[in-house]
């Protein structure tokens, strides 16, 4: 902090200190050109330099879905979100009101009128910013990458974007002196200011971690503060993961996000908008930091002490290389990946693992998908397994290819697949030796509509499953030597089990409770007493079929 002697100097020469620092040994002052130039001359003056103007960054307004294209919800599901993290948004200010933003708001300041205040009432960018971040899970609205975080607003730029470097220093200030785990900071000039520079590398080094948008320069330089070491440089991607044309290019790069037709928070207390720019990247980055911090940090680099530096390096090692082969000039290390935050690269059956929002291979890259299941079936090969994780599924699922394990890992009543068509199957299985196991199925009411339907399948087994509300519950059509275990087929509107022109399938300790339980018009065998003694469970009014001519078990109401 200058000493009073040295304020006495600025006064001197006819100006006035606007603002004095604890986190550089500088002031903010106004004086005349003459006295710039008389004052650079002194000796106990260190530097000089313009006050730059920095701006937000952003584009055009459009749509998006990069929340769930990094893999948060995976990391929402497993209970991490963030709590007890403090992030501070330094931007125009937050509309701390709003309702996908209030329950987490704790607070801030506002330098550009000098008042606790950071209310923003007209621009949105620091409101989107805030969202893409902190929105809460609520059902409302959208969801934040750390939905759970602790948000503070610190207002650094004015309704039309603009603001000083001063102003900034002091936001970066007033986050290390609150004690914030992350800033992130949606804004630049293409103008190095030392002091700037000084404000980041101090923060950083008092353990604040610093996320920064590298700038919507069409290809050119990213801009400062991202460019300095201290602070993360994040650039924007299209939905395809592909480089935004607005993306800078350069060696500072150092994480890519999703960028364009992001949904957020706008000013207005219920208001949402779309924002397209690396300012709406940035934030993706910082709330996977806090989704980190308050899950699994650990001492990556082995000096002894757990940080923000220990954060940063984990964002860097499990980033999804993207672009050349390692860190490059246009994605940096690679897209973020939230799912590190839940452990959750790894897949327990050592295949493909599906989320609510997209699939990936063991240890391998995070593949954003509307209809995640279908489409790991279309990428597996023959002989893998597929594991989906709980959650409810919108989709038709169509299986063509043999040798397909498909199961959920936390069983039926937890991993719903309901039919996204209602006239349509929700799995129709045309292929071989295709294992399906652990989900709920329901929805395909739809004429001849069943939850599992095998059509021409053979040596398949379909088994603890629940299939509920479809027209059939499932349904065998020309296929034969498959196995039916334990499933439960309930309040279907026709058929619990539909078995036609197929032959030779075991049909063995079921549930079935519909209108009419079974159909059967082939030579099928319902608990044959060689394989066990337990009964297949019958309820409902009614048998369809030739059920009774077909069935080889014991007789266990005595009713003949």
């Amino acid at each position: 902090m200058p000493i009073p002697s040295e304020k006495a100097l600025i006064y001197s020469e006819g100006g006035f200190v606007k603002h004095e620092y604890r986190l550089i040994p500088a002031v903010s002052a106004s004086l005349s050109e003459q006295a710039i130039d008389d004052m650079r001359k002194n000796p106990r003056v260190a530097y000089i330099e313009d006050d730059v103007i920095l701006t937000i960054a952003t584009d055009e307004y459009v749509n998006s879905t990069g929340v769930s294209h990094i893999g948060c919800e995976i990391a929402h599901n497993n209970g991490i979100g963030g709590t007890g993290v403090k992030v501070a948004v330094i931007d125009t200010g937050v509309d701390y009101t709003h309702e996908d933003l209030d329950a987490n708001y704790k607070g801030g300041y506002d330098f550009v009128f000098n008042d606790p205040d950071p209310f923003e009432a007209y621009n949105s960018h620091g409101t989107h910013v805030a969202g893409v971040i902190a929105a809460e899970r609520n059902n409302v609205g959208v969801v934040g990458v750390a939905p759970n975080v602790s948000l503070y607003a610190v207002r650094v730029l004015d309704s039309a974007g603009f603001g000083t470097a001063s102003w900034v220093i002091a936001g970066i200030e007033w986050a290390v002196y609150n004690d914030m785990d992350v800033v992130v900071m949606s804004l630049g000039t293409s103008v190095y200011s030392q002091s700037l520079r000084d404000a980041c590398c101090n923060a950083s080094g008092a353990g604040v971690l610093l996320v920064a948008a590298a700038g919507n320069t069409y290809g050119g330089n990213v801009t400062y503060p991202a460019r300095y070491d201290s602070v993360m440089a994040v650039t924007a991607t299209y939905p395809d993961d592909n480089r935004a044309s607005l993306s800078p290019i350069g060696q500072e790069v150092e994480l890519a996000a999703p960028g364009v037709n992001i949904r957020s928070t706008f000013v207005g207390g219920s208001s949402y908008g779309n924002l397209s720019g690396t300012s709406q990247a940035a934030p993706h980055v910082a709330g996977t930091a806090a989704l980190i911090i308050s899950s699994n940090l650990s001492d990556v680099n082995d000096d002894g002490v757990v940080n923000n530096e220990d954060v940063r390096l984990q964002l860097q090692s499990m980033a999804q290389d993207l672009g050349d082969p390692g860190k490059d000039d246009v994605y940096g290390y690679g897209l973020v990946d939230a799912r590190i935050t839940a452990d959750a690269t790894s897949c327990d059956c050592g295949g493909i693992c599906v989320s609510t929002s997209g699939w990936w291979r063991d240890g391998g890259a995070f593949n954003a998908s509307g209809t995640p299941v279908q489409a790991a079936v279309d990428t597996a090969t023959a002989g893998e397994t597929i594991c989906v994780k709980n959650g409810s599924y919108f989709e038709n699922v169509d299986v063509a290819r043999d040798h397909l394990t498909i199961r959920s890992e936390a069983g039926s009543v937890s991993t719903i697949v309901q039919a996204a068509n209602p006239g349509d199957h929700v799995f129709e299985v045309v292929a071989d030796y295709v294992n399906i196991s652990g989900f709920g199925v329901a929805g395909a009411t739809g004429t001849s509509g069943a939850g599992i339907y095998l059509n021409g399948a053979d040596h398949c087994n379909i088994s603890d499953n629940t299939a509920s509300c479809n027209e059939n519950g499932i349904c065998l059509k020309s296929s034969s030597n498959n196995i039916l275990l334990n499933n439960t087929a309930s309040n279907n509107d026709n058929c619990g089990i539909n078995l036609c022109d197929s032959s030779d399938n075991l049909i063995y300790n079921n549930y079935w409770g519909n209108t009419n339980n079974a159909c059967d018009d082939g030579s099928n065998r319902w608990n044959i007493t060689t394989i066990t003694a337990k009964p297949n469970i019958i309820g409902g009014p009614s048998i369809g079929g030739n059920y009774w001519s077909n069935y080889n078990g014991t007789d266990t109401d005595g009713d003949g």
